[in-house]
């Protein structure tokens, strides 16, 4: 099967002597490329999506309508920051030229936080540090596998023995920030020091003498 390649020409009318002749050439002039750079936000799976339409700024051809294409549509949270996009416009005789877009992609959504109860047990009279992570309950982000956690307060002693509440803070890395309160149960398993004292009793006329614990207590 044979294909046919039509051309499209440029047909100028000339009036010679009240006679009208055609003089028609090619048309391999290719279409103006207009782009512009444009923002983008990814969605909460992480993903987004352009088309030609968005960063076209008005491409044109002086003869016939153009069709818009480009190189890349979509872009997930690997493309973060700053991407060049071509902008490809051809017009009906095949003529083509090309442009550049930076299509910038921005991560705006907040992560999930999801927090639990962490416990700290005390064997000598410290402070504790609590590493943030243990009140971590599998806070999600669209985006971060690795969120990075902070609680308030931080570390813990005898004085906080029981229950105490923690603001817990969970960040990616487009610094999107979500808070929820989490619990830190402080619990105590430090043998108390025994010190005593000598002390002198004095019978009296019953014969006995009787000492309570506070007596000898030092």
């Amino acid at each position: 099967m044979k294909t046919f390649f039509a051309s499209i020409f440029l047909c100028v009318l000339s009036l010679q002597f009240n006679t009208a002749s055609a003089q028609c050439a090619p048309d391999v002039t290719p279409p103006v490329c207009i782009s512009q750079d444009i923002t983008v936000y990814l969605d909460g799976n992480g993903d987004v999506s352009i088309s030609a339409a968005d960063i076209d700024d008005g491409s044109n051809d002086f003869c016939t309508d153009v069709n818009t294409t480009i190189d890349v549509s979509s872009f997930d949270c690997e493309n973060l920051g700053s991407n060049t996009v071509i902008l490809t416009v051809t017009d009906v005789a095949g003529n083509a030229s090309t442009c550049d877009a930076m299509v910038t992609v921005l991560d705006t959504i907040a992560p999930v936080c999801i927090s639990g109860t962490a416990f700290v047990d005390l064997f000598i009279d410290i402070t504790v540090p609590l590493p943030a992570r243990f009140v971590d309950e599998g806070s999600t982000d669209n985006c971060d596998d690795d969120l990075s956690f902070t609680i308030t307060p931080s570390a813990f002693s005898c004085d906080d023995v029981g229950l105490n509440p923690v603001v817990f803070t969970a960040t990616d890395d487009s610094g999107n920030m979500c808070s929820s309160e989490g619990i830190v149960l402080v619990r105590e398993f430090i043998r108390p020091t025994c010190i005593v004292q000598d002390v002198t009793l004095e019978i009296g006329a019953s014969g006995m003498v009787v000492a309570s614990p506070d007596t000898i207590d030092n």
